[in-house]
C-alpha cells in the first residue's frame, strides 16, 4: 500500500474532476462573478443534474441528493467524499 506524497498524488488525480466541480461551489461560495456562476452552474449541473436558481451555493448544499437512501442534503455528500479521500491519504 502507498503511503506519503505519492499516495496523495494518486488519490487526488484519481478524484480531480470531482475535486474541481467542488473547488468551483467553493469559489461561488466567496465570489459573486460571471465567470464564478458560470463554473458554478457547470459543475452542480454534472454532480446532481441540474442548476439552482440564480446560481445559489447555498440552495444546492441544501438540496438533497435523491440517489442516496435515505436522500442526504449534498453539504452532507460532499463532506463525506472529502472525509473519505483525507483517510485515503493517511
Amino acid at each position: 500500500m502507498q503511503t506519503g506524497p505519492r499516495c496523495q498524488a494518486t488519490v487526488i488525480a484519481s478524484n480531480l474532476t470531482r475535486l474541481v466541480h467542488l473547488a468551483a461551489t467553493r469559489h461561488r461560495i466567496v465570489h459573486d462573478q460571471n465567470d464564478a456562476k458560470k463554473k458554478f452552474d457547470a459543475a452542480t449541473l454534472l454532480i446532481a443534474g441540474r442548476t439552482h436558481r440564480a446560481s445559489r451555493p447555498g440552495k444546492f448544499l441544501r438540496d438533497h441528493d435523491t440517489t442516496k437512501v435515505p436522500p442526504q442534503r449534498w453539504l452532507e455528500v460532499a463532506m463525506t467524499e472529502l472525509s473519505s479521500l483525507m483517510a485515503q491519504m493517511v
